[in-house]
């Protein structure tokens, strides 16, 4: 019986991680709830000094002065907004940590420059 997901989309491993998220707001909070059944543990860096997440740890940093302890707990990284300090995406992408690629997040920005990255 065929479940309409590929083969090479099921990802088997008996690792636990612990996943950080730049953010920690709706869409972390979904993440997370996901993601625990599988055995990950999360832990959330917030730049806005109000988190929303509401579970797992969360690193309160409205200062962008945290990032080094954040990334001392986690073994991966994402991000789960737009609005991030782009420096920090750019200087995760030289480390050997999982982060999608600042450029993405450079173009989500603005609907205008969204539109532009699309069409290029």
């Amino acid at each position: 019986m065929n479940s309409g997901i590929a083969k090479s989309a099921v990802v088997k491993t008996d690792v636990a991680k612990n996943i950080g998220v730049l953010g920690a707001g709706q869409l972390g909070r979904m993440l997370a709830l996901a993601g625990y059944p599988l055995g990950n543990r999360f832990t959330f860096l917030d730049t806005t000094g109000h988190p929303s997440a509401g579970i797992g740890e969360v690193i309160v940093d409205p200062d962008n002065q945290h990032l080094a302890e954040f990334l001392a707990k986690v073994d991966v990284v994402t991000y789960e907004f737009e609005h991030l300090p782009v420096h920090w995406c750019v200087k995760l992408n030289n480390t050997n940590r999982s982060i999608p690629a600042a450029a993405p997040l450079k173009c989500a920005r603005t609907g205008s420059r969204r539109r532009r990255c699309l069409i290029v």
